[in-house]
């Protein structure tokens, strides 16, 4: 992993074998990012995708580790929330066979490289709300 700023952004190269989530979290401490905007493509060997049921808000995850997956989008934000580092991302991702799935992402380790562009955006965070048993931005 290496990362570069340019213009008050962070532009962040992930090489094969790096964590998306512990890497934006890494680069976001180090720099003191209270709140950035978080925009990327790459290519994944494995990623575990998580989606939020509503109804009983519980997480559900499903594993993809069967092979290569161009991450065609990857959007979220990086946040404090209780003074901790929190990454909120979801991810579009698609294997050889062009199928593609997608939603909030757990993680995911970088099969060839993963290019992230972060915008800090200034001193927000987030709070957990448990009306909806997630995290909200407090502004």
């Amino acid at each position: 992993m290496d990362y570069k700023k340019f213009n008050g952004k962070i532009l962040l190269r992930l090489d094969k074998g790096d964590e998306i989530t512990e890497s934006v979290s890494k680069v976001c401490t180090e720099n003191n990012v209270k709140f950035a905007s978080i925009d990327g493509i790459g290519a994944c060997g494995s990623a575990t995708l998580g989606y939020y049921e509503p109804d009983t808000k519980v997480f559900t995850k499903k594993v993809f580790d069967k092979g290569d997956y161009e991450i065609i989008s990857l959007i979220g934000n990086f946040s404090l929330c209780d003074g901790k580092p929190y990454v909120h991302m979801h991810i579009s991702i698609s294997g050889s066979d062009y199928r593609v799935f997608g939603g909030h992402l757990i993680s995911a380790v970088i099969s060839i490289t993963g290019e992230i562009l972060l915008t800090p955006v200034g001193d927000v965070s987030k709070k957990y709300d448990s009306n909806v048993r997630a995290e909200i931005i407090d502004f």
